[in-house]
């Protein structure tokens, strides 16, 4: 029971946290990320910005099961969990941003890295998806 309260604190508590803006710029592109759900907001490149709207390169997880004998889902909404942000470089020419975070719930033992550089020559914008167990 008390193990059940503490993971609906937690969850409560991820879905009330203000996302946070990181704005990440090298040479002419610049991309503005939000820790919530480990996303971005909108790309800049030559001066066009490219919106990218809530739940750009955010997840959820699904699995199916039986629930009372019945065909039932269950799922890790991944998109609403604080995400861990850590720049691994910072440079003028580059920066490179891993985003990570674990499930709360029904995919607890799940881990998700995304690791986001944007890079001045060539200019561009690469992602990295991990998923681990």
């Amino acid at each position: 029971m008390k193990k059940s309260l503490l993971l609906l604190a937690v969850a409560a508590g991820a879905f009330l946290l203000p996302a946070v803006e990181i704005p990440v710029k090298a040479g002419k592109v610049s991309v503005i990320f939000q820790t919530k759900g480990g996303g971005i907001d909108s790309i800049t490149r030559d001066g066009k910005v490219f919106t990218c709207g809530k739940g750009s390169f955010t997840e959820r997880v699904m699995a199916d099961t039986m629930k009372n004998g019945k065909p039932a889902q269950f799922q890790e909404r991944f998109d609403n969990l604080e995400f861990e942000a850590k720049f691994l470089r910072r440079w003028k020419s580059e920066a490179i941003l891993d985003f990570s975070a674990r499930g709360i719930g029904a995919f607890d033992l799940l881990r998700i890295d995304k690791v986001y550089t944007v890079r001045a020559n060539p200019a561009g914008f690469s992602f990295k998806y991990t998923l681990t167990n």
